[in-house]
C-alpha cells in the first residue's frame, strides 16, 4: 500500500479491505482526491474490488464531479463490472442508485444518457419505470436505442411497446426493438418484416430473432449475406451467424421453440433415411476420401495428407482421429497419444479411442496414463455391457440367448463388443446409432478396407457422394488389415 505506483498501491489497499483493514479505505480515498488522473483511475479500479455498498457512494460522487473524459469512462465501466457480477444488490444500494439514475438519464450529454441506459438494464425490474419515462421523450438515435435495449434486459415483454419503433428512420433504432422484443408468436411478423429490410443491421437482427422461433431456414439468408459485394451486408451476415453459433440447443429448456424445431427435423431426417454419421457429416468429408484414395494405401503419403487437413481443419475429429490411428501404425505413439487425448476431450465415451490410449500408453511405458486410461476403460466397458445385457432383455428369448452368451464371452475390453451394439442398434431399427457407431471403428482403423467398406455399404442413399469417396478409398487399401 505504501508503493509509489498508485495501480499497485490502490490494488492492495482493496485487497487489504477485504482481509479486514478499515485504514486501507483512506489509501483509495487519497489516490481519488489526486490531481494525478493516473491516481483517480487506479483508485475507481480498485473500488470494484471492494463492498458494493461501499464502492457506490465513492462512483457517483466521482460521476456528478469529474470533468475528465477518461476518468468518467472509468467510473462508468466500474458501474458496469459492480452491475453485472452481483446478482443480490441490496436494498440500501439501490435505494442509492435509483434517484442518481433518475437525475443522470435527464443529462444534456448523450453519451451520459447512453451509458446511465446501460447501467439501468444491469440494474434490471428496479429501474423499468425510469427508463419508461424516458422512452417517450428521447430523440436521440444512440440513446433511443440503449434504452429500447435496456428494457430488454429488464425482461420488459410488452411487445407493442417496441413496434412504435419499427418505423423508425434510424436503423440502430429499428434493430434494437426487434432484438428487444419476446421470442414469441406474436412477434414473429414483426421479425418477418425485419428481414425484409433493406437495411443489412435490422436484416441481421431478425434472422437472429427468427432463428430462435425455431425458423432455422433462415441461415440461408444469413449465407446470402455474406456474398453481397457491400461490406455491411457482409459484416452483418457474419454478425448474425456468430449470434447463431453462440446458441446451445442442449442447455435451452424443453418447450423453447428453437429446441422443439431440432427436434422435430431430427426426427424427421431420421424417419424419411436423410441420415449420415456424426464425424463425417461435413461437406468437406467426401473430398477427403477422394483424395485419401489417390495414395494407392501408401501410408506415408496418406500421413501427410491427413497432416495437411488437420493444419487447415484443426477442429476436425474425424481427420484427428484418422491421423492419430495412422501415425500409431508408423509407431509415431507419442503423437498418436497427444491426438487421442484431444478426441477424449470432445468425445470421452468412445470405446475405441479410450482402448486405443490405454494401449499406447502401454507401449510408451507411461505408466500413470495407462492407469488412469485403463480405470476409464473398464468403468465405460461394463456400463456399455450392462446397456446391451438391458437392451437384450426386450429381445425375443432366441435372439436374447445369442447377444448375451457372445457378451459373457467378452470377459476384457475389446473393440469385439462394436459388433454387438451395432447388431442390437440395427435390431432396433436404430440405424443412425449403427452407423456412429460404425464410424467410430473406421476413424479408429482408417487402413481397414474392410471395415471401411462395411461403412459404405451402410450409408444411405441420400449420402451418395460420400458413400462413393469410401467405396473409391476401400477399394485402394491392402487387402491385410492393420490396426493399433
Amino acid at each position: 500500500m505504501k508503493h509509489n505506483d498508485s495501480n499497485i498501491a490502490c490494488l492492495a489497499a482493496a485487497f487489504a479491505w477485504q482481509a479486514g483493514s478499515i485504514k486501507a479505505i483512506k489509501i483509495i480515498e487519497k489516490n481519488l482526491e489526486s490531481n494525478s488522473k493516473k491516481s483517480r483511475i487506479a483508485a475507481i479500479n480498485a473500488l470494484s474490488y471492494i463492498n458494493i455498498e461501499k464502492s457506490i457512494p465513492y462512483l457517483i460522487k466521482i460521476f456528478e464531479e469529474e470533468h475528465n473524459g477518461d476518468v468518467i469512462r472509468e467510473v462508468i465501466l466500474c458501474l458496469r463490472n459492480i452491475l453485472a457480477n452481483n446478482n443480490e444488490i441490496s436494498l440500501h444500494s439501490i435505494d442509492y442508485l435509483i434517484p442518481w439514475l433518475t437525475r443522470q438519464i435527464k443529462s444534456t450529454d448523450p453519451f451520459k444518457r447512453t451509458q446511465i441506459a446501460v447501467l439501468c438494464g444491469l440494474l434490471g425490474k428496479y429501474s423499468e419505470d425510469i427508463l419508461l419515462s424516458s422512452l417517450s421523450k428521447e430523440q436521440h438515435p444512440y440513446v433511443l436505442s440503449a434504452i429500447i435495449k435496456a428494457l430488454s434486459k429488464c425482461n420488459f415483454d410488452k411487445t407493442l411497446v417496441f413496434t412504435s419503433y419499427l418505423n423508425n428512420s434510424d436503423p440502430r433504432v429499428k434493430s434494437a426493438a426487434i432484438e428487444a422484443m419476446p421470442i414469441n408468436g406474436n412477434s414473429a411478423c414483426y421479425f418477418t418484416q425485419g428481414l425484409k429490410d433493406e437495411n443489412p443491421r435490422v436484416k441481421a437482427t431478425a434472422i437472429y430473432k427468427l432463428f430462435m422461433l425455431g425458423q432455422t431456414d433462415v441461415i440461408s439468408k444469413a449465407n446470402e449475406m455474406l456474398n453481397v459485394p457491400e461490406p455491411s451486408f457482409a459484416l452483418a451476415g457474419c454478425y448474425a451467424l456468430s449470434q447463431i453459433m453462440r446458441v446451445q440447443p442442449s442447455i435451452l429448456k424443453e418447450n423453447n421453440p428453437l429446441s422443439l424445431a431440432i427436434s422435430s427435423k431430427a426426427r424427421f431426417n431420421i424417419s424419411s433415411g436423410a441420415y449420415e454419421p456424426l464425424f463425417l457429416n461435413s461437406s468437406s468429408a467426401p473430398s477427403l476420401f477422394a483424395e485419401m484414395a489417390l495414395t494407392n494405401g501408401n501410408r506415408h503419403r496418406l500421413i501427410w495428407l491427413l497432416e495437411d487437413y488437420y493444419r487447415k481443419n484443426p477442429e476436425s475429429y474425424a481427420i484427428r482421429r484418422m491421423l492419430a490411428s495412422m501415425l500409431a501404425i508408423e509407431g509415431e505413439y507419442k503423437k498418436a497419444l497427444e491426438l487421442i487425448d484431444i478426441c477424449l476431450s470432445e468425445n470421452p465415451a468412445s470405446l475405441a479411442d479410450l482402448l486405443d490410449a490405454y494401449r499406447i500408453s502401454v507401449r510408451l511405458c507411461e505408466m500413470k496414463k495407462a492407469t488412469n486410461y485403463g480405470n476409464k476403460l473398464r468403468k465405460l466397458y461394463i456400463t456399455l455391457i450392462l446397456a446391451c445385457k438391458h437392451v437384450c432383455n426386450t429381445l425375443s428369448s432366441k435372439q436374447s440367448n445369442i447377444i448375451n452368451k457372445k457378451l459373457d464371452e467378452l470377459k476384457e475390453p475389446s473393440m469385439n463388443l462394436y459388433s454387438i451394439m451395432i447388431q442390437l442398434k440395427i435390431i432396433e431399427e436404430d440405424n443412425q446409432s449403427a452407423l456412429d457407431l460404425l464410424t467410430e471403428i473406421m476413424l479408429s482403423r482408417p487402413f481397414n478396407s474392410m471395415i471401411t467398406r462395411k461403412l459404405a455399404s451402410m450409408l444411405p442413399e441420400t449420402c451418395g457422394e460420400l458413400k462413393a469417396s469410401l467405396e473409391t478409398y476401400a477399394a485402394s487399401l491392402p487387402v491385410t488389415a492393420i490396426g493399433v
